[in-house]
């Protein structure tokens, strides 16, 4: 049965055992779901109902594994696979088996770039390219404000020489 599941080029070696599958399984729901409170709340808001199952007098059932890894703030204690979660993992050492199919969704993650405001002003991969949003849109509104504030005295000024060559005017 595990055959069908992979492609020629990804089957496991002979050492392959169910229980390092599924703590890779774990590892990669803590790499996406864990840290990133936007996953989280992705989760609980959209995917929560596709995952569950629906009984058939109309109750929800939702696997509370599946809670605990998506859904909640998951502690270290939770994986008792035999490793601590880290900050960097090493795709050879931490997911032998996954490492190929992590590879291809990092690069399709790499490979997107932001084409509309609202996801370029949400992506935070490159945070250089966010901080020089912001300061574009600050500069820019900075600037929008003292041209307006320039014109306004601009007018001000037309407004009291005007009235100044009137009265010189008159006067004579």
């Amino acid at each position: 049965m595990l055959s069908q599941f992979y492609e020629d080029e990804e089957k496991p070696s002979e050492n392959f055992d169910i229980a390092s599958m599924l703590g890779e399984v774990m590892l990669s729901y803590a790499l996406l779901f864990r840290v990133d409170r936007r996953s989280r709340k992705v989760y609980q808001s959209c995917e929560r109902a596709r995952a569950s199952l629906e009984k058939s007098t109309n109750q929800i059932q939702v696997d509370p594994c599946l809670d605990e890894l998506c859904g909640n703030n998951i502690s270290a204690s939770f994986f008792t696979f035999g490793s601590s979660v880290r900050d960097s993992y090493d795709s050879g050492s931490d997911f032998p088996i996954f490492k190929n199919r992590l590879k291809k969704i990092q690069d399709y993650m790499e490979g997107i770039q932001p084409n509309r405001f609202k996801s370029l002003w949400r992506d935070r991969r490159d945070l250089r390219l966010w901080y020089t949003i912001w300061v574009v849109i600050i500069l820019g509104v900075l600037g929008l404000v003292v041209s307006l504030v320039s014109m306004f005295l601009a007018a001000a000024q037309v407004n009291l020489a005007r009235l100044a060559y009137e009265s010189q005017l008159q006067q004579t």
